[in-house]
């Protein structure tokens, strides 16, 4: 277990929880505490959590694969595993989620209950079941395009990682200077560009790169990473605070680009962070390893 990591891991889901306990559907409005502007700001920020998942999903696939050799029973079995883990967590509560539309009448109008289930791609988040399954199916799209990469030796996988990685940014650039970044230009991309271009997926490949990249030095200094993480969280909130943002900030599936920037690259600095550092030795950071083994759950 790389226990920082784990720390990590555990504190951007709560994080996450902190921002869903904001929703008015969770706790009405006139029961949330009013809280002091900063950290107002701090949970409504809590969408980084997700960018920090992300960039740990990418950092425990290179781990967990590095020690694989090419071919396709190791490419099935991975997916197989990985498949596993998530719709054995989420089967059971799509069918609690189904009794509780039907108890409490809420409407499926619109709902795709097959890609819920299976949780397929989908242009709008709003058609799932539960609008936040968009993020378990970036795992599975991650998983799904690892696994055909699994077919080649691990230098090659590492080039044809970053071959994406530049397709993705270069598409998502080109959609910037054709004036695509607009809720008309959005709504006119295909699935696949609006989901398999999307630049959420260089947090991906960005944490698999890093760790790939620190596992190979395994006495890399931590301090490089610890100033770029600084410096990039300084960045980001910086942005954030300044930049004419969409209600949501930078949320807000116009301003995907900067998240991955900014937020997206912070988020990498800190897999690095955790690669590095010293194993923590306290009772608490021991515990608070243990705790992120449940983010999946939570």
């Amino acid at each position: 277990m790389i226990q920082h990591l784990q720390i990590l891991r555990w504190l951007a889901a709560l994080w996450v929880v902190l921002l869903h306990t904001a929703v008015d559907l969770v706790v009405p409005a006139a029961y949330f505490p009013d809280l002091p502007a900063a950290l107002r700001g701090l949970v409504h920020a809590g969408f980084a959590g997700v960018d920090v998942f992300f960039a740990i999903s990418g950092a425990v696939m290179a781990e967990s694969t590095s020690s694989l050799g090419p071919g396709a029973g190791q490419s099935l079995r991975f997916l197989g595993l990985r498949l596993a883990r998530i719709y054995a967590g989420w089967w059971p509560f799509f069918g609690l989620y189904l009794l509780a539309f039907h108890a409490w009448g809420w409407p499926l109008d619109g709902k795709d209950l097959g890609a819920s289930w299976w949780l397929w791609p989908l242009k709008d988040f709003q058609n799932y079941l539960l609008p936040i399954l968009w993020s378990l199916s970036f795992e599975v799209y991650f998983y799904g395009v690892l696994s055909l990469l699994l077919w080649l030796k691990r230098p090659h996988q590492r080039l044809a990682l970053g071959l994406w990685g530049l397709a993705v940014g270069g598409l998502t650039a080109w959609n910037l200077g054709h004036g695509l970044n607009t809720p008309a230009g959005l709504a006119s991309m295909t699935l696949l560009e609006h989901f398999a271009g999307s630049p959420l997926v260089l947090e991906f490949i960005g944490g698999f790169l890093v760790c790939d990249f620190l596992r190979s030095r395994p006495q890399a200094p931590a301090w490089p990473w610890t100033v770029a993480a600084l410096g990039l969280i300084a960045l980001a909130v910086a942005y954030a605070a300044l930049a004419p943002l969409q209600a949501d900030g930078l949320a807000h599936p116009l301003h995907t680009p900067e998240r991955v920037l900014f937020v997206g690259s912070a988020a990498c600095a800190l897999v690095g962070c955790a690669l590095t550092w010293r194993p923590p030795r306290s009772a608490l950071a021991r515990q608070l390893a243990a705790w992120g083994d449940a983010s999946y759950a939570i």
